[in-house]
């Protein structure tokens, strides 16, 4: 590809959106300090379907899940 942003064709940005959120892992937890988490989720904009969503996490299931659910507490609260 051209262009480092350039995605590819449809039938392959799931394995690409995977591959660049590994790349995405490593950065973020080489910068963090010790003890610390991390959960970065992906989705395309638009309406396209279910199941699009991805998210890659140096954290626990269990912990993510208590995280998601703090998140949707709090962002509840402001609106």
């Amino acid at each position: 590809m051209n262009n480092e942003h350039e995605l590819p064709p449809a039938n392959n940005q799931e394995t690409y959106t995977r591959e660049k959120l590994q790349d995405i892992a490593h950065l973020v937890n080489e910068e963090l300090p010790e003890g610390w988490g991390f959960f970065v989720m992906v989705f395309p904009f638009g309406d396209k379907g279910e199941g699009s969503m991805n998210y890659v996490s140096n954290g626990r299931r269990e912990d993510i899940l208590k995280l998601m659910a703090e998140f949707i507490k709090k962002a509840q609260r402001k609106n």
